[in-house]
């Protein structure tokens, strides 16, 4: 922990980046995209665990869409680790914060699959 805290908001957000270390090593989290007037997208976002928060890590998002969706990119760890924290208190179904789907969209330059 001590290695993210300062990248991640520090001791005020001790508790989200604990909560967020307890599932990081398994590289892995599903959740949903809710959308104004249309039915939720489930995503299933896979990650390449890395133990230091300046490291790239090399990260896969599926869209559970019509037609399915995936992306493949690669960020700073502590980034994907502030996406998480902010993304709510349940790793089995969280939603990503909208400023992980404007930067993916918008500058990730990720490869669509």
């Amino acid at each position: 922990m001590a290695l993210f805290a300062p990248y991640c908001g520090g001791r005020s957000r001790e508790q989200d980046l604990l909560r967020v270390l307890a599932y990081w090593s398994g590289g892995e989290v599903r959740g949903v995209r809710s959308l104004m007037e249309a039915s939720p997208h489930r995503f299933d976002l896979r990650w390449q665990p890395v133990r230091a928060p300046l490291e790239s890590t090399a990260c896969t998002l599926n869209i559970e869409a019509e037609p399915p969706l995936a992306y493949r990119f690669s960020v700073p760890a502590h980034q994907l680790m502030v996406w998480l924290m902010e993304s709510g208190d349940r790793s089995d179904r969280l939603e990503l914060p909208d400023r992980f789907w404007q930067w993916l969209l918008l500058e990730a330059g990720g490869e669509d699959l």
